[in-house]
């Protein structure tokens, strides 16, 4: 499993790909876990699962995931502002 973040140097976050589910999920809990108040849903992006974090009414972050034999296999998360700014003007 490994975990590709897009903090766009506004989010503290790795720089370099994580791998291992340990790893994984260590990060994913730091990135996220804590987060008072955010939400979120499952939706389809470019055809595949994605996790959407609204923060109030603004979307925080994407988490894209590849399954592969029934299992997330990778994941992608984008949390720069930047590149969310599209999904907020929906």
């Amino acid at each position: 499993m490994s975990l590709l973040v897009d903090g766009g140097g506004h989010v503290m976050a790795p720089r370099l790909p994580v791998r291992g589910r340990n790893e994984v999920s260590g990060v994913l809990v730091d990135l996220l876990g804590p987060a008072s108040g955010w939400s979120s849903s499952i939706v389809d992006v470019n055809g595949a699962p994605a996790v959407v974090f609204y923060d109030g009414g603004r979307v925080a972050g994407v988490l894209n995931l590849r399954i592969r034999a029934c299992r997330v296999s990778d994941l992608w998360a984008v949390l720069n502002p930047d590149k969310l700014r599209h999904w907020n003007t929906l």
